[in-house]
């Protein structure tokens, strides 16, 4: 057996061969997947991150008069970058996951009535000063999904919220919060179409505290999904099944009516 040895020449043509093969590979969705990925380290996509990052960590203010200019200025341009019909995308699945579980810190161990206590406080500043900072922040952009304000509350339902032990909660206390029944109507406000499995999960908590409430009933081809991942099914059941009852009963009674009805005008007479 003989060995051939290559000679640097040789060798830097192989590389540049292999090389040239490999970018030739390259789909089209690969070469806008590397784009994107360089608009994200970008400087404005960078500042963008700290600026709302900053937002989510309580203990510090936004100066809205320096930032707010800045950041509009640069949510401008990043719409009209490459990365524009996933800006909505690359806002909930990354930017919001992160800034969500920070918030979500101080309640996620707690339990019973501590947990409302401090549930409602974060609400609280979430709802009065998170969430309108972000629409200023968004104000020049239009994404191509749903709005910020719709993106940041059912993130603020996934992450935060049923990551709790809420339902729990609700059932052991005595006294519930005003800040959580807002919380709770405020966010059942808002869904995806069609809804998520998060949504009827929120509608079982809402119903644990408004009386009357009548919760959403999912499309029939949502029916069968519903009853397989939540009770809620059963209480759909029961609805639909009294509904039908009732229905039912109005319209036996509208036909003896009808059918008594010459009878009393024949007595009358």
């Amino acid at each position: 057996c003989c060995l051939i040895w290559a000679t640097p020449c040789d060798w830097m043509i192989s590389v540049m061969s292999t090389l040239s093969r490999t970018l030739t590979s390259l789909t089209e969705q690969d070469y806008r997947h590397v784009q994107w990925q360089a608009e994200l380290k970008s400087e404005d996509w960078t500042f963008v991150q700290a600026a709302i990052t900053k937002l989510f960590q309580l203990r510090r203010c936004v100066d809205l008069v320096t930032d707010l200019p800045i950041l509009n200025d640069k949510l401008s341009k990043l719409s009209k970058s490459n990365i524009a019909p996933f800006l909505g995308d690359f806002y909930q699945d990354q930017l919001l996951m992160k800034c969500m579980i920070i918030l979500r810190h101080d309640v996620k161990e707690e339990r019973g009535p501590i947990l409302l206590k401090k549930l409602s406080q974060i609400w609280t500043q979430f709802y009065t000063s998170i969430l309108p900072t972000l629409q200023a922040f968004f104000a020049t952009v239009q994404l191509k999904c749903l709005s910020v304000r719709a993106l940041t509350l059912i993130s603020f339902r996934d992450v935060v919220l049923l990551k709790t032990s809420i339902s729990e909660a609700l059932d052991i206390s005595d006294s519930i919060p005003p800040e959580i029944y807002q919380m709770l109507l405020v966010l059942q406000s808002v869904r995806k179409t069609p809804p998520a499995e998060q949504f009827y999960e929120l509608q079982s908590l809402v119903s644990k505290v408004i009386h009357p409430y009548l919760c959403m009933q999912p499309i029939p081809s949502l029916v069968a999904n519903v009853k397989r991942h939540h009770s809620l099914g059963r209480l759909l059941d029961k609805r639909i099944s009294k509904s039908q009852e009732d229905e039912t009963s109005m319209i036996k009674l509208s036909k003896e009516n009808k059918k008594s009805s010459p009878d009393l005008r024949r007595e009358h007479i």
